[in-house]
């Protein structure tokens, strides 16, 4: 739920909090409504206006109720803002992923710079390019001859 907007020249700022009574547990998928504490969570998001916006989150750490699972407290998720240990919204992260496809490096960082109105270094978009997932690789539909061996270690 959004509290207050915040617009000045140079910045928009969202406070906001969730609103659920329970979260899942990450680690046993155990729904919680325990709850041990909260904080303030800054994400920075997707620029509007060629403003920079920033969303302050109030979340809450729930304890986990299974006995077995290896987490005692688990951070709540809100779907499709935020994920695990992240300081920027999904959005704003996936156009970034897709930034760092096209060009990676130093021209990533400065596109950013320019249109998004955000500070991101070469070395994050790389690294965003290293956590994506392998693309599956396609089976061959015809195989060729200089594909070809008899024996195990021949080409």
């Amino acid at each position: 739920m959004i509290e207050d907007i915040n617009t000045n020249d140079d910045s928009v700022v969202i406070r906001a909090h969730a609103h659920g009574l329970e979260a899942a547990c990450p680690g046993c998928g155990v729904l919680s409504g325990r709850v041990h504490s909260g904080y303030v969570r800054r994400l920075a998001d997707s620029p509007v206006g060629g403003r920079p916006v920033a969303i302050e989150l109030r979340v809450r750490r729930f304890r986990c109720r299974e006995g077995a699972c290896p987490r005692a407290t688990f951070a709540e998720q809100i779907d499709g803002l935020t994920f695990r240990y992240g300081r920027r919204s999904c959005g704003l992260q996936a156009v970034l992923r897709h930034v760092a496809l096209m060009l990676a490096g130093r021209a990533g960082a400065r596109l950013v710079v320019e249109t998004l109105v955000s500070v991101v270094s070469r070395s994050t978009l790389l690294r965003l390019i290293r956590g994506m997932p392998d693309p599956e690789p396609a089976t061959p539909r015809v195989l060729g001859v200089d594909e070809f061996a008899l024996r195990k270690g021949h080409v």
